[in-house]
């Protein structure tokens, strides 16, 4: 019974650390400015043109 109130804590408390823990690692930030980096270097973060079409003769007006 003593065996299983220590894991259930030491659960708990590794629990509230790792959620407690918002710190971003240098291999994960590293990572993301260097996707970032290929994003502005490849251009794809330029918004992408969508024409407007219209059609060349307007439409026939109909009779209900």
């Amino acid at each position: 019974m003593k065996k299983n109130t220590m894991l259930i804590a030491l659960g708990v408390v590794l629990t509230v650390f790792l959620m407690g823990c918002d710190k971003e690692s240098e291999l994960e930030k590293t990572m993301r400015e260097g996707a970032e980096t290929s994003k502005q270097m490849a251009g794809t973060n330029r918004p992408i043109p969508v024409p407007n079409l219209e059609p060349d003769n307007p439409q026939p007006k109909r009779k209900e």
